[in-house]
């Protein structure tokens, strides 16, 4: 959401996500924390003292729920800065003219014939 609005690119960073959506320098230390854990630890457990995962996620797993917990929140607040389609447009005509292909990409079932 925050690339297609224009505020962060792919190359962002967990903790560059978080200052973005403007959680606490905490909640960003737990993003790259969570992050290198996921990617380093349980990626490639058989470096690490797996047997040991409690200890080293103990106090991490709190820190990221809450951390998760606050960036839905900040993005579900901002979403509507950055919405792309009208909810409630002047003209459903015009409207329908402008994002036919969305609306056609987000229900079309291209599978739908052929499953019955």
């Amino acid at each position: 959401m925050l690339m297609r609005g224009g505020r962060l690119t792919n190359k962002a960073t967990r903790a560059e996500l978080c200052v973005a959506l403007g959680l606490k320098q905490s909640a960003a230390g737990a993003a790259m924390e969570g992050s290198f854990v996921r990617n380093v630890v349980g990626a490639h457990a058989g470096g690490w003292r797996w047997w040991d995962s409690g200890e080293v996620t103990e106090e991490l797993v709190p820190a990221l729920t809450r951390t998760v917990r606050q960036a839905i929140g900040r993005a579900a607040a901002i979403e509507p800065e950055m919405r792309r389609v009208d909810p409630d447009p002047a003209s459903w005509y015009e409207w329908l003219l402008v994002n036919f292909s969305t609306v056609w990409d987000s229900v079309w079932l291209p599978k739908a014939s052929s499953s019955r």
